[in-house]
């Protein structure tokens, strides 16, 4: 690839400093040499950021934030930093995860091929074991209760989706986004503050007029929680508050009305297993979570 444009890596850390440092240790020796590096330390508890700006030194441009904005809000802060510092194209990546040495060139080469392409992003196999897909594109079942997913996850990486193509949304777990499209969609929305806001960004820049392109030739691994979906309290509550607010800005009427029998039955499933496997103290975040959805509460999730 001739051409490098100038791209801007965000790496978020909040805590797993081991982690962050893994993965900035891995995105020093990617082989993409037009970059600049934000390490953003989202209000770490434990000076983990400090501690990691004065180890890689100028290696990165770190940046403090003084509380935690969550996910999308400590991520817009590098991305504006980003884009004042010039940056054609910004990566938002997970501190912990790593990063094949071409992944970021086979991802500007081909957002540089199409203009209207407004996020690409990669194959994310599993940290252990490493041919587990835990991401090769998204899907939004609009007209089935707005089922939203993973492709793939869980199955072994046999070359299955290795063709570069569009998907219906991009994980924020890694993600290269054109400087015209974030000028165009604006920001990740940070009211979510954790979970959801990844899907609402990809439809909102999908329907500025952008493309969302899944490109498999560029790998990265995830560390992902050893808790699941279904067990972690703090989970269960952003998604149950969440997910009815992407719900209600994109969906339309019909749309909707499926979504609520859909809700109903798969929380309470999820209820119900949680239940069965001595997790009750679970059950009340959907409730509060579904709360200050209906209140209209969103940022942080207050300590019950």
């Amino acid at each position: 690839m001739k051409h490098e444009p100038l791209v801007g890596i965000i790496v978020l850390h909040w805590t797993g400093v081991d982690d962050t440092r893994q993965c900035l240790n891995s995105l020093r020796a990617i082989g993409y040499s037009n970059r600049r590096l934000y390490l953003v330390d989202n209000a770490s508890f434990d000076q983990g950021g400090v501690r990691l700006k004065d180890e890689f030194k100028s290696d990165v441009h770190f940046i403090r934030n003084q509380t935690n904005l969550g996910f999308a809000g400590g991520n817009n802060v590098g991305l504006r930093q980003a884009l004042t510092d010039g940056c054609e194209f910004v990566l938002i990546i997970n501190n912990d995860t790593t990063v094949k040495p071409d992944f970021l060139d086979r991802l500007v080469e081909t957002a540089l091929a199409d203009e209207s392409i407004g996020l690409i992003g990669p194959k994310i196999l599993s940290f252990e074991p490493k041919d587990k897909i835990w991401f090769s594109g998204g899907r939004i079942q609009w007209s089935s209760g707005v089922r939203i997913g993973h492709r793939g996850v869980g199955e072994a990486d046999c070359g299955q989706y290795d063709l570069t193509e569009p998907t219906d949304w991009l994980t924020g777990c890694c993600v290269l986004a054109r400087r015209s499209a974030i000028e165009k969609a604006g920001l990740m929305p940070a009211e979510y503050f954790l979970y959801f806001e990844d899907v609402d960004w990809s439809v909102a820049i999908q329907r500025a007029g952008f493309k969302l392109v899944f490109e498999p030739r560029s790998v990265i691994w995830h560390k992902e929680a050893s808790e699941s979906a279904s067990f972690n309290p703090q989970k269960l509550y952003y998604q149950a508050r969440n997910y009815p607010q992407f719900v209600k800005r994109y969906a339309n009427r019909w749309q909707r009305i499926i979504f609520v029998v859909f809700f109903i039955v798969y929380y309470g499933q999820l209820m119900i297993r949680n239940l069965l496997a001595g997790r009750s103290k679970s059950i009340p975040m959907i409730w509060w979570g579904l709360q200050d959805y209906f209140r209209g509460r969103f940022g942080p999730m207050e300590v019950k």
